[in-house]
Order: structure tokens, then C-alpha cells, then sequence
């Protein structure tokens, strides 16, 4: 089991190119990015970022094009960060992995360490006193997922 703690400047991109996308009734898809840590037993991520790139999109599906996952392999060759999952968009259908997210994540994502994240940009909920786009991060389990908690956390800097 791993801790999720994600900053708050990778999740404002997130949130701010799926709303754009979410605006033409098209889904998003990107990267998280950072580092897995150790600390006294217990495992973390910390997410320090979100990457994209071109992609072909639709109102119910989302893939990198060749382009970008070319550039997104060259940009994290100059990072010292691993990639540590995926997040994509259902805009206004919900925050859940449909069977073809747990696929895919089954497919490059299988890393014990790896999460899928979902956000809703068309659907608000209170996060800690702010009303913020819905959002969830995901694990695989069994054959299928469980949801799992997260922190948005103060950037470092």
C-alpha cells in the first residue's frame, strides 16, 4: 500500500487542461509524475507533476498520439522522477475506471506502485472547504480496482 500525496500546482494543470478539453465535450489524458519513497517502514508517492501531450480524443475515449509519447519519453529522460501513473477525464460522467481503463492500466500501469486517477471537470465537490472538479485515485484489486485516499499537498519548493 502506498500513501498518495499529490501537489497542489500538478493538480491545478490537471484540472485546468481538462476543463479546457471538458469544454469542446472532449476527455484528457496525461501522466503523473514524481517519485516512490520509504519512510520508516511505510511507502509514499509524492506526485510533483502532470504531463501531456498530443492526443486523439473524443466525448468517451482519449489516447496519446505517436508524437507525444515520443516527446513525453524525451521530456522524462531530463527529469530525475519516474512515471507513477495516469490521469484521464470523464467529463460529465463520472470519476470511475470503466473496463477499458482497468485494462489499460493492467496493461502499462502494473507496477505495485502505479495509480489511475479520474476527474470529473463537469462535476463539483467540497474538498476540505473548497468546491473543486471531482477527482479520484485508483489501485488495482482483484480483478478489478478500489478507490484509495489522497493528499493535495503545498508544493515544495
Amino acid at each position: 500500500m502506498f500513501d498518495i500525496y499529490i501537489y497542489s500546482n500538478a493538480v491545478q494543470k490537471a484540472e485546468e487542461y481538462f476543463s479546457a478539453l471538458a469544454a469542446s465535450k472532449l476527455e484528457g489524458l496525461g501522466l503523473l509524475v514524481g517519485n516512490q519513497f520509504e519512510h520508516d517502514g511505510a511507502n509514499y508517492l509524492q506526485i510533483t507533476d502532470f504531463i501531456t501531450g498530443e492526443t486523439n480524443s473524443s466525448a468517451v475515449s482519449v489516447s496519446f498520439s505517436r508524437q507525444a509519447f515520443e516527446k513525453l519519453a524525451g521530456d522524462l529522460k531530463e527529469r530525475d522522477e519516474i512515471v507513477l501513473g495516469w490521469c484521464h477525464s470523464h467529463p460529465s460522467y463520472g470519476c470511475f475506471l470503466s473496463a477499458t481503463d482497468v485494462n489499460t492500466q493492467r496493461s502499462f500501469f502494473n507496477e505495485d506502485f502505479h495509480v489511475a486517477s479520474v476527474f470529473d471537470p463537469m462535476r463539483k465537490e467540497d474538498f476540505g472547504g473548497v468546491n473543486t472538479m471531482a477527482k479520484r485515485f485508483y489501485r488495482l484489486a482483484d480483478k478489478g480496482y478500489k478507490e484509495v485516499s489522497f493528499a493535495v499537498v503545498k508544493d515544495v519548493q
